[in-house]
């Protein structure tokens, strides 16, 4: 097409071209995030023994929720299972409703379920009435929340970690990594049968 002045111009020149974004880079960021979330998921599911050894658990106190606080003194002559858990680990909410099925089972021998959250301390009490209110309503009477003294005192460097203490008030010892159902309740029969 010519116009008034001589020149040409080109239909559908007016639309002009979309810009690409660079595609190479996206991909290698998904890459190397999912890389990373892989392994952090098959790490955690590696249950495996942190630290075994008899030695006296560390002291605590947990605000529980709902109100209150627990402490360890209180719980002499029980078998505690301590769980170190958090409202956005996939690992610790997989094994949730095993730990609360286990604990029911147990309570009658004298078992106490300690479920201790680390999620972050200022949304704490909130993502975990979301979590009992929308997934484990047992689980209320279980919940309590971990500072950071208390989950340095039990080494906790990864989660879930459940810490298994005899009656006397022993650390019989702490596990990294959720596990079946049949595996802790060999656990929780093995401090058992020590008393």
């Amino acid at each position: 097409m010519t116009t008034e002045g001589g020149t040409e111009e080109a239909a559908g020149e007016a639309a002009e071209a979309p810009r690409r974004f660079p595609l190479l880079p996206v991909v290698l960021l998904a890459l190397g995030i999912a890389g990373l979330l892989w392994s952090g998921i098959q790490e955690a599911r590696t249950s495996r023994p942190a630290a075994k050894g008899l030695r006296v658990a560390p002291a605590f106190q947990l605000e529980k929720f709902g109100g209150g606080s627990i402490r360890s003194s209180e719980l002499r002559g029980k078998v505690v299972m301590l769980d170190f858990w958090a409202t956005w680990c996939g690992p610790c909410i997989a094994e949730m409703p095993i730990l609360l099925k286990l604990a029911s089972e147990y309570e009658p021998r004298g078992v106490v379920f300690l479920a201790a959250s680390r999620d972050d301390p200022s949304v704490a009490k909130v993502q975990v009435g979301m979590f009992i209110d929308q997934r484990a309503p047992d689980l209320a009477r279980h919940a309590a929340f971990a500072d950071d003294e208390t989950a340095d005192a039990y080494g906790i460097a990864a989660i879930p970690t459940m810490a298994l203490i005899d009656r006397k008030g022993q650390l019989q010892a702490t596990y990294l990594g959720a596990a079946s159902e049949r595996t802790w309740r060999a656990r929780i029969e093995e401090v058992l049968a020590r008393d």
